[in-house]
């Protein structure tokens, strides 16, 4: 199984102004978490849908995030990135 980054994950994450090497330290946590356990995300009311939460180190300290993933049977897509109510 692998994890994917969609173009649109990709472009909001990089719009963060984040420690980078953080940065890559949470995502690795959420991608083997969601590798071994893809229903370990909270299902969104859109089928089909997971959102994982996560803390990511910004300029402004660690912010609460919500990164939403689809899960195709045999990997996952990480899909959008946002800030967490």
């Amino acid at each position: 199984m692998g994890v994917f980054h969609d173009r649109r994950f990709e472009d909001e994450l990089s719009a963060l102004r984040v420690d980078f090497d953080r940065l890559d330290d949470a995502l690795r946590y959420v991608e083997q978490r969601v590798s071994e356990d893809p229903a370990s995300g909270i299902q969104s009311p859109i089928p089909g849908i997971f959102i994982a939460p996560v803390r990511l180190p910004t300029e402004n300290g660690l912010v609460q995030m919500s990164i939403f993933y689809t899960y195709d049977g045999s990997d996952v897509t990480f899909r959008m990135l946002r800030r967490a109510p």
